[in-house]
């Protein structure tokens, strides 16, 4: 009897009855539904397309407490943290104490690392030491402007196998990688010709102030070498410069800072229409430019080629340079491959033609490439 009596009271709990538990856990549901409800505003967000198309209706938030309105923003995209740039590799010579040996002779330079230039200034660089900085044997230097009026032997090397002749490279055609050195354009202060000894040298103009947070000159001799950046031959952009140049016995300062080279005059314009804008010598030996004087005066051109990799001087231009295209007029320069791109191995070679006017020295720029 008490087994059946069990079984009875089992079947009216659960036979479409509520009790009054379920009933109480129904209502704090339907509370809190409630205040979240009323909590986010009174308004929820639809997954159904909104009038611009978007998945999410953004509604504008009402006035009032903040903690009483959830708001909605649009997002184009996935917001990424960007990654920290690495600053660009020194050349190796500037850590290679077997040849930088005594790299603080260096002690100023103008501009100092990341500042800019324009294509009409000059970049400097002051040595100090205690024997007056070794140039290039039977070098000229005017005494009142520092002006280098002969050149000397500038292939002339030092015992540890560089230039005598102090030099600027630009990365990659470093001094170590076999790349072109670019000379002084004046010398000023302290200078020693190769062969004479420590102490000795000559005096040529007044050095220009060392610039402030430079080095302190603690020794007797002072060089200032200066080079024009329109010579250069280089294009607006930030270089790399790689200083090498000896003391005055028998050690080195190799010193590498960046450089940013703006452009010519403030305001100026290139005088030149120049075509093609690049030169691709595509199984062709021969190729040609025309540069036409866009102005109502008579204008010229310079040339000047930057080389990229370990190849250099592949091909040859002609006209390099012109004093006078009259107003209006074009001139056909030409551009030929030669006996050193034959010498080369298979591969892509590349370049940079420079063309800078006589009034602004701006310089257009054309990439070169041949592929044998």
């Amino acid at each position: 009897m008490k087994k059946n009596a069990k079984k009875k009271l089992f079947k009216s709990r659960h036979t479409g009855k509520v009790d009054r538990g379920s009933i109480f856990i129904v209502a704090i549901i339907a509370t809190l539904a409630f205040v979240g409800y009323s909590f986010v505003g009174g308004v929820l967000p639809t997954e159904l397309p909104g009038p611009n198309n978007n998945l999410v209706v953004v509604q504008p938030p009402t006035l009032g407490p903040a903690q009483k309105n959830l708001q909605l923003y649009t997002f184009l995209g996935a917001t990424l943290t960007p990654l920290p740039t690495s600053s660009p590799q020194q050349p190796s010579l500037c850590n290679n104490k077997s040849v930088n040996t005594e790299p603080d002779i260096l002690v100023g330079y103008s501009p100092a690392a990341g500042q800019s230039i324009d294509a009409t200034g000059q970049i400097k660089v002051w040595v100090n030491d205690e024997g007056a900085p070794i140039i290039a044997p039977n070098e000229q230097i005017n005494p009142g402007t520092g002006q280098i009026t002969t050149p000397g032997d500038r292939t002339a090397k030092a015992p540890d196998g560089y230039l005598w002749e102090p030099a600027l490279y630009i990365a990659p055609q470093t001094a170590e990688s076999g790349g072109t050195p670019h000379f002084p354009d004046y010398i000023k202060g302290d200078y020693n010709s190769s062969g004479q000894g420590k102490g000795a040298g000559s005096k040529s103009a007044p050095i220009d102030p060392v610039p402030a947070n430079s080095k302190p000159l603690k020794e007797h001799y002072t060089a200032e070498d200066i080079w024009n950046v329109s010579e250069l031959n280089l294009p607006p952009g930030t270089y790399t410069a790689e200083f090498v140049i000896h003391d005055g016995d028998d050690d080195r300062g190799v010193g590498c800072v960046s450089i940013t080279i703006g452009s010519g005059a403030p305001g100026a314009s290139s005088p030149f229409t120049i075509s093609p804008s690049q030169i691709n010598f595509n199984g062709s030996p021969s190729q040609t430019i025309t540069i036409k004087n866009n102005t109502s005066q008579s204008e010229g051109f310079s040339t000047g080629i930057l080389w990229y990799g370990k190849a250099s001087n592949w091909f040859t231009v002609t006209p390099a340079a012109q004093s006078v295209i009259p107003s209006g007029q074009s001139v056909t320069m030409t551009i030929n491959l030669n006996t050193n791109f034959s010498a080369l191995s298979p591969g892509t070679y590349t370049a940079t033609l420079n063309i800078k006017d006589q009034s602004n020295n701006l310089l257009e720029t054309i990439p070169v490439s041949a592929t044998k």
